[in-house]
């Protein structure tokens, strides 16, 4: 709350406009401060990052899908730190979540390659 309340007056910005992002393990906080605050972003950049565990990958899921907050998803094949499934897992979370919604008319996903 503080980027909206001090940060955005200041630098003038657009408060529908503010995105959070993370790499590596600041991809896990930006996965879990973008799920527990959805009202304060516009979207989320999670780079090589990951959640712990398939229930915190689905509660995370639902969060952001429920929200409609943009989400976009990068990670590198080769990564010797973070596994690569660590990002597929996330997004497949995602496209389940969405599906969910959309079989109560709500939720879209769109995949790039």
């Amino acid at each position: 709350e503080l980027v909206q309340e001090r940060v955005v007056p200041v630098l003038k910005g657009d408060p529908h406009r503010v995105y959070g992002a993370g790499q590596s393990m600041g991809g896990h906080g930006a996965w879990l401060f973008a799920a527990q605050q959805p009202r304060l972003f516009a979207a989320v950049v999670v780079v090589c990052g990951y959640a712990q565990g398939d229930e915190q990958e689905k509660e995370i899921a639902r969060r952001l899908v429920k929200s409609g907050m943009g989400v976009s998803i990068y990670h590198s094949a080769d990564d010797s730190v973070i596994p690569v499934t660590a990002s597929d897992r996330m997004a497949t979370a995602i496209d389940e979540a969405a599906h969910e919604r959309s079989a109560a008319g709500d939720g879209r996903v769109e995949r790039a390659e």
